[in-house]
């Protein structure tokens, strides 16, 4: 049976700083994994707009549709928030400049 600390997140087995304490005290390895994770949301984001702009490109979703689901990926997973919006249109506009949808 778990304990209601490890259940809560305070459960720290061998007394290494916590991922909601203070990061100057995060492990090398804490810290790569928080960043790891961070990239990982953006790096989908590039690998979606791309993915999409291949469904434009053989027209099977229409380019304003596609810009539209981007826009509401961005806002879900608050990439605005994190990245700022000029950062967020550049990278949903670049894959479809090469096309001609």
């Amino acid at each position: 049976m778990l304990t209601l600390e490890y259940l809560e997140g305070t459960y720290n087995p061998v007394g290494r700083p916590g991922i909601f304490d203070d990061p100057t005290s995060w492990t090398s390895l804490q810290l790569e994994m928080v960043v790891l994770v961070a990239n990982a949301k953006f790096e989908r984001f590039l690998d979606v707009a791309e993915y999409i702009a291949g469904l434009v490109r053989q027209g099977l979703v229409t380019k304003q549709d596609a810009v539209d689901l981007l826009h509401e990926v961005a806002l879900y997973n608050a990439l605005y928030v994190e990245y700022g919006r000029d950062r967020i249109h550049s990278i949903i506009a670049t894959p479809f400049r090469s096309e001609v949808a």
